[in-house]
């Protein structure tokens, strides 16, 4: 008998003394010092005011865990401390090889925000189709959590002369209306497509500056993976 894949779920909540195991961390600096640091209830990544390019980043080590035609929905609990400053970008979602440059990501789904903005953006790539810096029309509310959450089961897209396709040629995005509910997230007509890339991802969370003395923290509270696994 064949077998069939099984939905199942990876979740990590960011309690308890250590980061989990299945996460590590990264900084880039010179000579400032970035820190990934675990407190009771979330994972904080924190830019300093050193004038130099820096990176926090919590990742999968670049393992890349989870293939994109098993994913079904990845979802994150975050919390920005205040708008980003001059030079800083947020992004976090699923990627390939982690890069601190959000736009040099080769392949990835992520939900992004950019310096002297709270409002949220959403990119795809996958190698042959970019999408950047699509508007939500939603806006992050500073030092509060919020849940983003990406969708790569129940989209459809509808192609002229042949059969409609779905999943991961068709994301959907929704976030939290600060009321704790999902919204799903009107891309006015922007099609997220990922259907060129058919190799693995990995969750990722990042906080990054190219120069200046802007500070930042991200704080992650939380990951959930839902995702097809042979059982």
């Amino acid at each position: 008998m064949a077998r069939t894949k099984q939905a199942v779920e990876y979740r990590e909540l960011m309690v308890g003394a250590a980061i989990p195991t299945s996460l590590a961390t990264a900084t880039t600096e010179t000579g400032g010092s970035p820190t990934v640091t675990k407190a009771a209830d979330h994972v904080a990544l924190t830019l300093d005011n050193t004038n130099e390019a820096q990176a926090a980043v919590l990742y999968m080590g670049d393992k890349l865990c989870f293939d994109i035609d098993d994913l079904q929905a990845v979802e994150f609990i975050v919390e920005l401390d205040a708008t980003p400053g001059t030079a800083v970008s947020v992004g976090i979602g699923v990627c390939s090889a982690q890069n601190d440059t959000l736009d040099s990501i080769t392949e990835g789904a992520f939900f992004r925000l950019d310096a002297g903005s709270l409002a949220i953006k959403v990119e795809t790539d996958d190698g042959t189709n970019n999408k950047d810096d699509v508007a939500t029309g939603f806006t992050l509310t500073a030092a509060t959590k919020t849940k983003l959450r990406l969708n790569f089961r129940d989209g459809i897209k509808a192609n002229i002369g042949s059969n409609s396709t779905g999943g991961k040629s068709a994301i959907q995005c929704a976030i939290d209306n600060g009321q704790g509910q999902l919204r799903p997230v009107n891309l006015n007509g922007t099609q997220l497509d990922m259907s060129n890339y058919s190799a693995g991802l990995q969750v990722f969370a990042q906080i990054a500056k190219a120069s200046g003395t802007a500070t930042g923290t991200l704080k992650v509270y939380s990951v959930k993976v839902d995702h097809l696994k042979d059982i």
